[in-house]
């Protein structure tokens, strides 16, 4: 045979195709229910500590907040405490313009059931 000559060939020069296999689709997706079933435990375990660390920063933030307002109620126990204290609320009313009551200010009244009576100053003199 010589180069140029026809020849009859028995074959088609198509573009291929591959053909859709059921079983491919079938495996693939017994694949990924297979991952995901392996990979459920994990992605349960990661969430439940990621909602323990945020319970545990709650947890602390709340702690140091009670922290800071015993603190404070400290600091305020303490304040109260000389803000009572006779001998300087006397060193003290002067400054403000507070003076010491006389004995026709002071009246006796009767209260409660017990009728005790109480010193009260009157404040129109």
């Amino acid at each position: 045979m010589s180069r140029h000559e026809p020849t009859t060939r028995r074959w088609k020069n198509v573009d291929l195709r591959l053909e859709r296999d059921p079983r491919r689709n079938l495996k693939l997706v017994l694949v990924l229910l297979a991952i995901t079933a392996a990979l459920a435990p994990l992605v349960t375990y990661v969430v439940q500590q990621n909602r323990y660390v945020k319970t545990r920063y709650e947890i602390q933030a709340a702690q140091n907040e009670f922290d800071r307002l015993v603190e404070e109620e400290n600091r305020y126990l303490i304040e109260k405490a000389k803000m009572q204290n006779f001998q300087r609320v006397e060193k003290a009313a002067p400054r403000i313009g507070l003076r010491q009551t006389e004995t026709d200010q002071v009246v006796w009244t009767r209260t409660g059931p017990e009728q005790k009576g109480e010193h009260v100053a009157r404040a129109d003199q």
